[in-house]
């Protein structure tokens, strides 16, 4: 749909709401394992199946963000990106102990759900998203810096993380929260 720009104290105009609203984590091998599917077609991730577990995390305040940067080598005819998720889990606790531990021992997909009602799937590729950095827990250095654990989780990728609908997502995925 064409945007039309609109001066007007009550519409929008062609401003979108950015932001991860909601993230589902879901552990790359018991997916394969449970028999849930993944294909993308044109852009959008169809998926099949029954039997999978995300882990459905809130973050705060914009707490997390995610972006696919593109390398791109004209002279050799290459192009691949970077999906990197990255953020903070508020608070220092057990659970952020024990959920900080897993994610560094794995490869994880994140259904991602932006403020805007879109949803994006990623890491598809092979090696998933795996933690490329962060801390383990930091309690900030003023008053006004965030107390918990910072994640960085990258996956290097031929394609963009695809869209998907959640009815679909939720009929495949048990979600725990």
């Amino acid at each position: 749909m064409a945007c039309t720009v609109v001066l007007s104290p009550f519409d929008r105009g062609c401003s979108s709401v950015s932001g991860i609203e909601k993230i589902y984590m879901i552990d790359k091998a018991d997916r394969i394992t449970a028999g849930v599917t993944v294909s993308v077609t044109a852009g959008a991730a169809i998926i099949g199946g029954t039997g999978g577990t995300a882990y459905e995390w809130n973050p705060l305040q914009n707490g997390f963000s995610f972006s696919q940067p593109i390398t791109q080598d004209n002279s050799a005819g290459t192009s691949s990106l970077v999906q990197t998720l990255d953020g903070v889990l508020h608070g220092y606790s057990a659970l952020t102990v024990y959920i900080s531990e897993q994610l560094r021992l794995g490869r994880f997909e994140a259904a991602i759900k932006m403020r805007n009602g879109t949803y994006i799937y990623a890491g598809l590729d092979s090696t998933g998203l795996q933690v490329a950095g962060g801390d383990a827990g930091a309690t900030g250095a003023s008053i006004s810096d965030p107390n918990g654990t910072t994640i960085n989780m990258t996956c290097e990728s031929q394609n963009e993380a695809p869209t998907f609908t959640f009815p679909e997502f939720a009929a495949a995925f048990t979600i725990e929260t």
